[in-house]
């Protein structure tokens, strides 16, 4: 099954654009949440196979992408929470250095890291950031620093700190839409990465277009087609009945996450 991705992120390394580990962990989140819209619904529906003699190994193979797919959202989570402290903290830096000091100057310092950080030191952090944010605009209306953008990005960051290590899909949704006062706040390859989601490929394209900004590209979409035809496999040992409907989830991504997986 899917490998399991160990975190060893460090938080220098997180600061304007994702890093490697955190570009492959989103690349992980979309293709995986591909696997498990079709896992999820054959479950969901429980759906027999032609072959009675192996049906708990293949449910087992079903589940076991199921919790590959809750570790890969459980590293990212953890490393976005990182990501958009050192973001928000950087744009304080760069707002009060511009023009507005006096709301920043009360901004107790940035919590460091994960480890052993209380979630309300983190949140309350966030919360009075927004608010500096927010009053800096006031007296400056046309700034490219800080203002509601920012402070909706505090309130994000402060949404996936409160929901730990299993976060809604649409928390998820929300911080890769995020935007800063001149662009989108995922950026260059992140950006390419997402914007792949949108196509709607085929999963064995979805797989290489996602994959093929990652600096480990081969590596990542030779890990995927091999799940790929794993559970292209599975599905054609279904009841002939169900199989044309679970293949065509296999040709056309974009929205299945969403639809297959309630």
């Amino acid at each position: 099954m899917v490998e399991k991705v160990q975190s060893t992120t460090k938080e220098e390394n997180l600061d304007k654009e994702p890093n490697d580990e955190l570009l492959e962990l989103i690349a992980d989140h979309y293709v995986g949440s591909y696997f498990q819209a079709v896992a999820g619904q054959i479950l969901h529906r429980k759906i027999n196979f032609d072959d009675t003699h192996t049906p708990v190994a293949k449910k087992l193979q079903l589940l076991s992408l199921s919790n590959s797919y809750t570790q890969i959202n459980t590293l990212l989570a953890r490393n976005l929470r990182i990501f958009l402290l050192n973001r928000i903290a950087k744009e304080t830096e760069n707002t009060a250095a511009a023009d507005w000091r006096t709301p920043f100057e009360i901004l107790p310092k940035k919590p460091d890291g994960e480890s052993d950080v209380d979630v309300s030191t983190v949140t309350s952090y966030l919360e009075k950031a927004a608010a500096a944010f927010l009053e800096c605009r006031r007296d400056v209306p046309d700034s490219t620093y800080g203002g509601p953008v920012w402070a909706n990005i505090c309130d994000s960051a402060a949404t996936l700190w409160k929901e730990g290590d299993h976060p809604t899909e649409g928390t998820f949704l929300r911080i890769f839409g995020l935007e800063h006062n001149t662009g989108q706040l995922f950026e260059g390859k992140a950006k390419q990465v997402l914007d792949a989601k949108q196509l709607r490929l085929p999963l064995r394209e979805a797989i290489e277009r996602i994959g093929a900004p990652l600096k480990n590209s081969d590596q990542f979409i030779k890990k995927w087609m091999s799940e790929y035809v794993s559970l292209e496999k599975l599905v054609r040992s279904l009841k002939s009945q169900w199989q044309d409907d679970i293949l065509s989830m296999m040709e056309r991504t974009g929205t299945h996450a969403d639809r297959y997986d309630e």
